[in-house]
């Protein structure tokens, strides 16, 4: 069973905070999330959003973290995605369906722990 979050991210067109629940993989103390949009031509609009503001929560069980999303590197894309794969096998077809793949690395700020009220 895949691990899931809840991403919240800040609408780029709204400014409103838009909570998604999304798989995830644990890089160290960092977080790695990928949206293929389950094959669908419309991107998600968590992934387009966090490409318009990088300042993410992030929320595991009880514990939610204030974060800063990143694209991931090529590098990163070829050694995480067989992980993704492995634990959700549909991303491949995902993937070949939509043509799209946004991988991005959320990464712990200094502000660390943050209520999902205070993502902004």
């Amino acid at each position: 069973m895949p691990q899931t979050c809840l991403l919240t991210t800040i609408g780029r067109r709204s400014g409103q905070q838009r909570s998604t629940p999304v798989m995830f993989l644990a890089l160290g103390n960092a977080y790695v999330v990928t949206s293929e949009n389950f094959g669908q031509r419309r991107e998600a609009a968590w992934a387009l959003n966090l490409e318009a503001d990088p300042r993410v929560t992030v929320q595991v069980g009880s514990a939610v973290t204030a974060c800063r999303g990143r694209p991931a590197a090529e590098a990163e894309v070829a050694t995480l995605w067989p992980r993704f794969v492995a634990v959700w096998p549909a991303h491949e077809k995902y993937l070949a369906r939509s043509g799209v793949r946004k991988m991005f690395v959320l990464e712990p700020t200094d502000a660390g722990l943050a209520s999902a009220a205070g993502a902004a």
